[in-house]
This record gives C-alpha cells, sequence and structure tokens, in this order.
C-alpha cells in the first residue's frame, strides 16, 4: 500500500496528532495527469561561498544591475560581478536591522536610528545630517520620492524628490484609520502600504501639491506586523508576519486589500518559539517556477518556507557541525544579483550564493530529513500491525565517483509511540556508481507497532548527492498479537 510519504511539515503541539517533517526538502506538485506519481519532494539548494566581508554579521544586500551592496556590521561595500567587495563607508551602528533602496541615481540607507546617501556616480556615502530627518525602520522609493517611517509614530515621511538627503519637516503624513504607530512601509504595484502594529493602509500618489500621497479611499486592513523585517513581496503581492488586536504570529498574505492567513497551526506553533517574535526576517525569491517566501528567527532558532506554487510550508535548517543538531538557515538577507540567489550570513561576513545543484552548506553537510506517519488517512485502526518492508521511490544512480557520495546512503529509524521516541538507524544505499538508476532503497523486517496509527518512520541523510523522492510503498498486515 501506499504511505502518506509526500507533503510538507506538519507539526502539532502534540506529536500523536501530527509529526510530519520536511527539512530541506520541499514538495513540488506534478503539474500534467502523467507523472508517475502526484509530485515529490525535492532537495533544498545548498550554499556556495563567494566572498567574506571584512565585518560581522551581513545585515543587509540590495542589487542594482552592475553593482550589489552589503551592510556588514559598522561598514557599507560595493561587490562586482566578479565578487570583489569595496569598503564605501562607515554607519553609526554595527547591529540591527538595515532597510535599503535607490532612485537610479542614490541610494538611501536606514538603519532605525540613522540614515545614508549613497551616490553612484561620484561614489560618496555620506550620513544624512538634514535636522528634519527623524531617523527610519525601513524605506521605499515610489514615484520620485523616498518613502520611511517616522519611528515610534503613526506616521511616515518622504525626502525630496530625487533626492534622500533632503527632508522637510512638513512633508510627513499620518495613518489615518487607527491610532496605530507605522512600523514599516513596503510598495507593490505603485501603491504604497504602510504596516501599523495592528493595522494597515494601502496609499497612492495622487500629485497633490500639499503631500502626493492620499489613503485610497476608506481602505484599511485589519491587520498589523510583529515584526516589519518579515516584509516581503512577490508573485504580485506582499506576505509578513501579522499583529492585530486577538493576537500575533499568524503568516498573512495580501489579497486585494484582505490579510489572507497562509500559516497553519503548525507553523504558528513553531513562530511562537520565537521569544523576540519581532526579530522574525523574510525574504522572498523565485526558483524553478517555485515562489518562495522564507522567514527565520534567531531567538526561535528555526526557518520555515511557505511555497505558493503548492501552497505547502516546509522547514530549512544549517546542521551544526560541532552539535550535529538543526539550527536555523544562516541566510539573514537576499539579493537577487548577476543572475544568482545571494544570501548574506546573520553571524559572520560571508556572502553566499545557493543553487539546486549543491548539495552541501559552503563545503558542509546539508543534512535532510522527513518524518511521516506510516499509515494513510482513512486506514482501518489497527491494535497491532507488523511492517513487513518499506520501499523509498526515488532518483537513485547519483553517487559520486570517489569520496563522501559515491556510495550514498539513506537513513530510516522510526518511532511506536506517535513521534516521542525513535529506534536506531538502519541504512540503505540508493546507488553506489552513477548510472545505477534502477535502484531503490528497501528495508524489510520492520518490527510491529501495538497501535499501528502511532508507527512514524523518519528518514535522513548527508551525502552530498542529489535528492529526488518520489513515494514510498509498505507492506503491513494487522497482527492477532
Amino acid at each position: 500500500m501506499k504511505t502518506p510519504f509526500l507533503g510538507g511539515s506538519t507539526v502539532y503541539r502534540s506529536t500523536n496528532v501530527a509529526y510530519n517533517r520536511c527539512i530541506n526538502l520541499y514538495p513540488e506538485i506534478v503539474e500534467t495527469k502523467d507523472g508517475k506519481d502526484i509530485g515529490g519532494l525535492i532537495g533544498c539548494p545548498g550554499t556556495t561561498k563567494r566572498l567574506t566581508l571584512a565585518t560581522t554579521p551581513v545585515r543587509a544586500l540590495f542589487e542594482t544591475p552592475t553593482i550589489l551592496y552589503a551592510v556588514a556590521g559598522n561598514k557599507f561595500y560595493s561587490i562586482t560581478t566578479g565578487w570583489t567587495a569595496t569598503e564605501r563607508g562607515t554607519l553609526s551602528t554595527s547591529t540591527g536591522n538595515v532597510s535599503i533602496d535607490w532612485n537610479g541615481v542614490q541610494l538611501m540607507i536606514v538603519d532605525g536610528t540613522y540614515g545614508y546617501a549613497y551616490t553612484i556616480a561620484t561614489t560618496t556615502f555620506a550620513q544624512i545630517t538634514d535636522v528634519d530627518f527623524p531617523g527610519a525602520d525601513t524605506v521605499r522609493y515610489l514615484n520620485t520620492y523616498f518613502v520611511f517611517n517616522n519611528p515610534s509614530t503613526g506616521k511616515f515621511m518622504i525626502t525630496a524628490s530625487l533626492d534622500g538627503t533632503s527632508v522637510d519637516a512638513l512633508d510627513f503624513a499620518t495613518a489615518e484609520g487607527s491610532p496605530d504607530n507605522v512600523v514599516g512601509v513596503e510598495t507593490n504595484n505603485d501603491q504604497l502600504y504602510l504596516f501599523g502594529v495592528e493595522t494597515t493602509e494601502p496609499w497612492i500618489k495622487t500629485g497633490n501639491p500639499d503631500f502626493p500621497y492620499e489613503r485610497i479611499g476608506n481602505t484599511f486592513i485589519e491587520e498589523g506586523c510583529v515584526a516589519p523585517f518579515s516584509i516581503a513581496k512577490i508573485d504580485n503581492s506582499i506576505f509578513w508576519v501579522g499583529n492585530g488586536k486577538q493576537g500575533r504570529g499568524i503568516v498573512r498574505r495580501l489579497v486585494g486589500y484582505t490579510a489572507q492567513r497562509i500559516s497553519t497551526h503548525s507553523e504558528e506553533l513553531e513562530i511562537a518559539t520565537a521569544t523576540t517574535m519581532s526579530d522574525i526576517k523574510g525574504f522572498a525569491y523565485q526558483q524553478d517556477g517555485h515562489s518562495f517566501y522564507v522567514i527565520s528567527s534567531t531567538s526561535g532558532d528555526w526557518t520555515l518556507c511557505y511555497d505558493v506554487a503548492s501552497g505547502l510550508w516546509h522547514e530549512r535548517a544549517f546542521r551544526n557541525t560541532s552539535t550535529g543538531v538543526f539550527e536555523r538557515h544562516r541566510s539573514n538577507c537576499y539579493a537577487f544579483f548577476n543572475g544568482f540567489h545571494v544570501t548574506g550570513d546573520y553571524v559572520t561576513g560571508e556572502v553566499y550564493t545557493f543553487h539546486l545543484d549543491v548539495y552541501a552548506d559552503d563545503g558542509d553537510a546539508l543534512r535532510w530529513l522527513r518524518t511521516w506517519r506510516a499509515l494513510p488517512p482513512g486506514q482501518n485502526d489497527l491494535d497491532s500491525v507488523i511492517f513487513h518492508r518499506l520501499q523509498i521511490d526515488l532518483e537513485a544512480g547519483v553517487g559520486l565517483a570517489s569520496g563522501q557520495g559515491s556510495d550514498p546512503q539513506i537513513l530510516l529509524r522510526y518511532s511506536n509511540d506517535g513521534g516521542h521516541t525513535f529506534g536506531n538507524d538502519h541504512s540503505a544505499s540508493i546507488g553506489g556508481a552513477t548510472g545505477e538508476f534502477g535502484r531503490r532503497a528497501i528495508w524489510r523486517r520492520l518490527g510491529s507497532s501495538r497501535h499501528g496509527r502511532d508507527r512514524v518512520f523518519e528518514l535522513s541523510g548527508t551525502d552530498p548527492v542529489k535528492r529526488t523522492f518520489i513515494g514510498a510503498r509498505m507492506r503491513a498486515t494487522a497482527s492477532n498479537s
């Protein structure tokens, strides 16, 4: 029979309810009806180090067509397509979030307390000294103006047209629908969104000579943002971790002017483990037709990823080589530059690119893991089940010519108490030499479970080879004992 191997991560407060983990693998649905199965599990991208910045950590990345810009520690850098970094300026802060945007000529950089302007043609970096600049957490460029929030107020402000260094104290407006502090700004489809603590408002440029932006009618979104740097846009929409009058920690997607819930109780349970929920950071990217929204928390030590194509979540993680345990992914910020997906490390000054055909994290083992409940939904409840055989359908013949991965192994272990405890690992080879495409991973004599529905299987591996899983079948019978 089929066992429900395919799917995303679903872990509930009690593992007896659901314990389906999908770490460093993402589900892909076959979009036609002629696939071998409804889909498969694909290995998440590995990372390659491109350069190391002299200061740490990497706080922000921003791409232009020819130059990548980075803030690491208290330094501002330009990076060429050949991955050569040049220091261009010094910030007055060395930690915390940084937001960057540009108008084609000039970059504006804000770090919460201070603002800076970088003129590309002259490579001039300078702190914004205009006395009317109050500081800012986030900045966006829209219709010739830099737009930014005024920290700890319900106001947002604009700079002079095409000049991030000039600010007029009278060039501000206030979110009108609720007495709410504006914590972040974002643009989408030529509209401006003001994210407050508990509410969100869309505005649009009208060209009013007194102030160029106005709220769109009486439009008002009854959901704010708990983590301003979780705000990201992709697939013609905005995604963020929400906060409202009744609670927080639900991941939202803007659909029209509605904050649609896209997280499940599983993700919301994980988000709640962040002791400082405001530290959640997010970015979005597109790869192989998938639009991914990725959020990470340092205080919660996790990374979750939503796939717009499938509507499913999975986990991403870095395997600590000292402890062997999963930690949050190293990616702290993102840019798409020179055809590469680029990320910066949240601890070090490393700048990475990530690729689906790279199977390690900067040379370190990239461990993947999948757990799932053995019996499919609707299976008759059986007091005791004997598990005779488990077969994993996968892409075999991916072994390397030599070294680790020349005889790639998959490890299996299982739990009979719903995922609370697991037994020992049992290994299986998936093709010792490249070209052994007919291999299957098979395990036999897998014992019995007194309560069949409590059997949970776990697969994992670390070999640096391609990982593609298509499905799983098992042979099991009811026991009379």
